[in-house]
């Protein structure tokens, strides 16, 4: 979950500041005696402004999300709950047991009223944005209602994540979203849409792990073409790595392994998700 506008503007000031910070320190690549301070500079600003580009074009794609539901671009269901029945979910989310949800409404929320726009994928609860795709690294793998006053959409969603430091294992992380509504109907109707959703019977962009699997099996089949070229150049030269032909052919031979395994793999987790996002897993 994300707070489009002000992460956006931090990942800005992050990419910007790392960027002032390495053109500073730009002066110790010519130099032939640097200054270590300047050296820091350079390495941590450009790490800062290398990984804050990226952080912003992301943040800066779920900002434009953001508004273009609030202008009621691809929103599928929208509706406010008021204060009053804020009040009353916050009360009954107190009471309840087990598993704390991811979202909770801030005292804003609950004293001017909570706005909720549901797009194909996504909802926006007042200033929060929450990805709920059918499938990936992050999903929801089941939807139900549970009466009011006020009754409440509850997602349960799922998280890929790596585990351990030394040998990093992949674990699954369960989670819950609960989202209230102001009438029973209208929270029914976007029930039974992600409903058809998690099913396979209503599609969200068919193609999105179809060319991930083209990717990957092609990847995979370019490196493997490489392995062999390696060989046979490497073959071809008595194993020699003293030329730069030598150098080539040794080159080929550490990429066209890890290619085809991170090939093959990418393929194999594209295959995994689109059976997921059609149902049938």
């Amino acid at each position: 979950m994300v707070h489009p506008l002000r992460d956006f503007c931090l990942a800005v000031a992050l990419f910007v500041v790392g960027l002032a910070a390495a053109l500073w320190g730009l002066p110790a690549v010519e130099s032939e005696t640097p200054r270590v301070l300047h050296t820091v500079a350079l390495s941590v600003g450009g790490l800062c402004a290398f990984f804050g580009f990226f952080i912003t074009l992301n943040f800066g794609w779920a900002l434009r999300l953001q508004q273009r539901l609030r202008r009621g671009d691809t929103v599928i269901a929208r509706w406010k709950v008021p204060p009053d029945l804020m009040r009353l979910h916050v009360a009954a989310e107190a009471r309840r047991e087990g598993m704390k949800p991811h979202w909770r409404p801030s005292s804003h929320d609950v004293a001017s009223g909570l706005e909720v726009i549901f797009g194909p994928e996504v909802v926006l609860l007042g200033n929060y944005l929450y990805s709920i795709p059918s499938s990936g690294m992050q999903s929801i793998r089941a939807v139900r209602l549970e009466p009011g006053p006020p009754p409440v959409l509850e997602f349960q969603t799922q998280l890929y994540m790596t585990k351990g430091h030394s040998v990093p294992s992949l674990t699954v992380s369960k989670g819950l979203l609960r989202v209230p509504a102001a009438g029973q109907e209208e929270v029914e109707a976007v029930r039974r849409y992600f409903q058809e959703v998690l099913s396979g019977t209503r599609l969200i962009a068919p193609d999105r792990w179809g060319w991930r699997i083209r990717l990957g099996l092609r990847t995979a089949a370019c490196c493997f073409v490489l392995l062999l070229v390696g060989w046979g150049m490497a073959e071809a030269m008595d194993w020699r790595a003293d030329n730069a032909a030598g150098i080539v052919a040794i080159g080929f031979l550490i990429l066209g392994p890890i290619g085809t395994v991170a090939g093959l793999f990418l393929a194999g987790a594209a295959r995994v998700f689109e059976l997921q996002q059609r149902g049938k897993a």
